[in-house]
């Protein structure tokens, strides 16, 4: 994998942590934080974007907490 390839999955993945911060509901945030590391550094977002198994993860898990809010439970 090209390093363009896991510095835009690691733009990705802090867009989507804010994302998530900005809903200001406890609950899918700590559904959130389950899989995606609370205060993440950049190293930890680019470890996370090498690995295709964890990256996909982090992403079902953010279209998850999305859909439970949309829901509004």
């Amino acid at each position: 994998m090209n390093d363009l390839t896991i510095t835009t999955r690691a733009n990705i993945m802090g867009g989507m942590n804010q994302d998530i911060i900005d809903l200001g509901d406890e609950i899918i945030y700590t559904k959130w934080v389950s899989v995606f590391p609370d205060c993440s550094s950049e190293n930890e977002l680019m470890e996370i974007a090498r690995d295709k198994e964890t990256y996909l993860e982090v992403v079902e898990c953010y279209a998850r907490c999305l859909k439970v809010a949309k829901s509004g439970r």
